[in-house]
């Protein structure tokens, strides 16, 4: 019985939905009521003694007086939080957490947290009553909705077309780079991954190793390739500022502080870091009880990334940024690897700098009934005009909201409303303002999950539990936009808040769950997939090299992908960038190529088996002070007419290609070690060869006797010479061009 749950309220039963429905109601009635007392109140003493004088209190004292004397001995912050327990019908967890002895500082720490966070001086009760509602309303599936509200399609900006206008954003998203900062939740527990350590410690989403690197690695690595192209167009280095909130669930926090310290702080140096972790909130039943956990400890989770705008506030996270010469921010998700492929970001981020945009969502199409959000935008009638604003509502409020989840048109798979990605555009002023009038944006239950428990007469029962939950794309609903009359579609381009469109596959591919037979969405084997996607395009259409079809999920699964890429950001991370430095060929079927390299220069390569190219220095070298100097003593490689052929992959063994764990027969390798230089031109590479070319070396390879033969020379020291200028055209297209 162990490995159940306890819970602690043993006078309560299993009651029906009607109920449920009236406990309810009364407990938020006399709640409400105390509440509007307690907020006359100022000082600690007065709030004592309205405590002790509730009808509840008394009773609780009255059955077990010894409690008094228990009371006495704490400060009276400390009393008024137990108190609170008692007023809010959780005088059983008080009771066996005494009977355990139990009451410890990190239970009284979490009360205040809870405290503070919710309502200052009497948050308890605010949170109580917030959640009781919103699970009074999941029962009854109470409406929301107004008449004098409408549910909108959102018009946008689609990036997903090639024009002048599509790359005059991305080029305002590049050149404003230097005023974003950017923000990360990262709390959350990876519990649906099954991600563990090897001694079988729960590890957070951030430590899921995508293609041979951790999610956050990679999140960080994005933005290094972003800055990077900044470095190439403007010559200027750039060192982005970024925020973490982590949380304490499963050491969460201690977990990431020790990734990035394992990184050397990702050589951005710690300072250009700064992480804060997020409350911690009781896990209720669908009766409103809290929960305790087998070890006699209240079951708490993550408060949901809503609260990321106050404590950004709060904890002097807006003024950090605000120093470093920020205005905007841009926030992703840890959890979605592909939301930096190709132009999209940048493209998304200078459509909110070119009319200095409050906020902004990065969107693209979503499919009729996914667990996924949709951005709508409200038009509400005023009794003096309109107010409009765009905004997310979460897949779990669809009814609550009465909105239907149709498709486009007719029967098909594409929603009407476009899907939420949390990939959002911020301004940091106006959001800071917003936070004072919707401190903690999107508050929501979710009672999806149940859980199996020891009921007070002893019995196993299986109950429904949530937590109070917050979203952080939700403070748009505190960015409204008023006019005297209602606005035509064409209008809606002058709200504060706006929305771009882009391909799904470019957008949006989530690594939440594990993969099974039954489970492919959401997976790390479904996000990879969309990522060889992109590859095959840009390969096949970009790049204009000869490739086998594209396998489709099933065959995937069954036999492994037919091309296995992999490159870093920085070799664009734009596709038409890309698409200079690669240039024409032919990839056979089952074949492998690995690029860890920015400073590349390709052309007409033929290969049939495993070719991977690995830089140490691949965006640049790392000063005395740890930091990463863009530029500085980069690696290269220029191949010209090459015909790689080898035994590649071995598709019988146990490879894990989205994790980037691949066992080979033959490959060829080809390492630069610092600042170094591979070229070879009309040469062969047959079989297993590996080349490893030293810091301050040039390897050049030729043919000879029908087999590679390659000299060394040395290059320059501290040299910042690199294979390609980048500049905008005319028609804001970005131009390589060879030095």
């Amino acid at each position: 019985m162990a490995s159940y749950l306890q819970l602690t309220l043993t006078h309560r039963f299993f009651m029906d939905t009607n109920q449920r429905s009236i406990k309810l109601e009364n407990q938020i009635m006399y709640l409400e009521s105390y509440l509007e007392e307690l907020k006359k109140i100022e000082s600690f003493k007065d709030k004592l003694d309205f405590f002790d004088e509730t009808t509840e209190v008394k009773k609780f004292l009255s059955s077990h007086p010894d409690f008094r004397s228990f009371f006495e001995e704490l400060k009276p912050k400390e009393q008024i939080m137990l108190k609170s327990l008692v007023l809010i019908a959780q005088e059983n967890i008080l009771l066996s957490l005494i009977r355990h002895k139990k009451i410890e500082k990190d239970f009284l720490e979490t009360l205040l947290e809870i405290n503070h966070f919710y309502d200052s001086s009497h948050g308890l009760i605010s949170y109580q009553i917030t959640i009781l509602k919103l699970i009074l309303d999941q029962e009854k599936l109470q409406y929301h909705s107004s008449s004098h509200e409408k549910y909108l399609k959102p018009q946008g900006i689609d990036l997903a077309v090639d024009s002048k206008s599509t790359r005059a954003l991305i080029r305002m998203g590049l050149e404003n780079l230097d005023k974003l900062c950017e923000i990360y939740p990262v709390g959350g527990a990876g519990e649906r991954l099954k991600l563990t350590s090897a001694t079988n410690e729960p590890l957070p989403v951030a430590k899921l190793p995508f293609l041979g690197l951790s999610l956050l690695e990679a999140l960080v690595r994005d933005l290094q390739g972003r800055e990077f192209l900044y470095f190439k167009l403007t010559g200027k280095q750039l060192l982005t500022p970024i925020a973490m909130m982590t949380s304490n669930e499963n050491n969460n926090d201690e977990h990431i502080r020790l990734l990035c310290k394992s990184k050397a702080w990702f050589h951005r140096g710690i300072k250009s870091f700064h992480l804060f972790t997020q409350p911690m909130v009781p896990v209720v039943t669908i009766d409103g009880d809290w929960m305790l956990k087998a070890n006699s400890k209240l079951m708490c989770k993550p408060s949901g990334h809503g609260v990321i705008w106050k404590l950004s506030s709060e904890m002097g996270i807006f003024s950090w940024f605000k120093q470093h010469g920020r205005t905007k921010m841009l926030s992703r998700q840890i959890n979605n690897p592909i939301a930096g492929v190709d132009s999209g970001l940048l493209g998304f981020i200078g459509a909110g700098f070119k009319e200095n945009k409050v906020f902004g969502f990065a969107s693209c199409d979503r499919f009729v009934g996914s667990s996924e959000g949709m951005d709508v935008l409200i038009e509400t009638k005023k009794e003096n005009g309109y107010a409009y604003k765009i905004t997310n509502v979460e897949y779990t409020e669809f009814v609550k909201k009465g909105i239907e989840d149709q498709p486009e048109s007719g029967n098909g798979k594409i929603s009407k409303f476009p899907a939420n990605t949390n990939i959002l555009f911020v301004d940091i002023l106006k959001v800071d303002e917003a936070i004072k009038k919707l401190p903690i944006p999107g508050m929501l239950v979710n009672l999806k999950c149940s859980l199996p428990i020891i009921d007070g007469q002893g019995q196993l029962k299986s109950i429904k539990v949530s937590r109070l939950e917050s979203t952080m794309q939700n403070i748009a609903d505190e960015i409204i936009d008023a006019f005297d009359g209602q606005l035509k579609e064409e209008e809606y381009q002058n709200l504060s808040s706006y929305i771009t469109f882009n391909e799904r596959n470019k957008t949006i591919a989530v690594t939440k769950k594990s993969y099974s037979t039954k489970c492919f969405e959401e997976t790390p084997q479904s996000s990879f997939y969309a990522l060889l996607k992109n590859s095959h395009f840009l390969l096949s259409e970009c790049c204009e090299m000869n490739l086998p079809s594209f396998s489709d999920p099933d065959i995937y699964l069954a036999e492994g992908p037919f091309l296995m890429v992999n490159y870093h950001p920085a070799l664009g991370p734009n596709f038409s960038i890309i698409a200079q430095k690669l240039r024409k060929g032919q990839i056979k079927k089952n074949s492998e190529l690995q690029l860890e390299i920015a400073e590349l220069d390709m052309e007409n390569l033929e290969l049939d088996g495993s070719l991977m190219i690995h830089a140490e220095h691949v965006l640049g070298s790392v000063d005395e002070k740890g930091v990463l100097q863009y530029g500085k003593n980069i690696s290269k490689c220029r191949l010209k007419n090459i015909k790689v052929k080898n035994l590649g992959i071995d598709r019988e063994a146990d490879n894990h290609y989205w994790k980037n764990e691949i066992k080979r027969h033959e490959s060829l390798k080809i390492n630069l070690h610092g600042h170094s230089e591979f070229v070879a031109e009309n040469v062969e590479f047959n079989g297993n060869l590996k080349f490893d070319v030293m810091d301050g070396q040039r390897m050049i390879v030729t043919m000879q006797n029908n087999k590679p033969h390659y000299k060394i020379e040395s290059l320059k020291k501290n040299s910042e010479s690199e294979y390609w200028s980048y500049a905008f055209d005319d028609e804001d297209r970005i131009v390589l061009k060879r030095q």
